[in-house]
């Protein structure tokens, strides 16, 4: 909850997120648990600094084999970073032709997936489906 406050506090960062259909899918807990968290999605996607894209099923392959974060710094002396997560190890990654694959590999994914007003109604047909 603290991080997700993070986001409403002035001079917020920014966060652009890209999740796959799979996780709007996926029923964790409950109907209700799922209906819970997908609907904290949608609130956070109505931030001015949010947004959120759905890479659809229909996507086919795409750029990245697990979960990544690029975390961009606005100071010229703060380099970008990735953070890369495992099972068993987190990795930062900061070598700017590291950067450079996972910051294109991003971009990919952001043009695979459905704009971010399309996966706003994807959410929101699949909250419906749960009720």
């Amino acid at each position: 909850m603290e991080r997700q406050a993070l986001l409403t506090r002035p001079q917020s960062p920014d966060l652009w997120a890209v999740v796959h259909e799979s996780v709007l899918r996926h029923t964790v807990g409950n109907s209700h648990v799922m209906q819970a968290q997908l609907e904290r999605i949608l609130e956070s996607s109505a931030l001015a600094n949010v947004t959120v894209q759905v890479l659809p099923f229909d996507a086919g392959s795409y750029p990245a084999t697990g979960p990544f974060t690029v975390l961009g710094f606005p100071e010229q002396e703060d380099p970008d970073v990735v953070y890369r997560d495992g099972v068993t190890d987190a990795v930062y990654l900061e070598r700017p032709e590291d950067i450079g694959q996972y910051t294109r590999a991003f971009d990919n994914l952001r043009a695979l997936s459905l704009s971010p007003q399309r996966s706003i109604d994807l959410i929101e047909a699949t909250i419906r489906g749960l009720t």
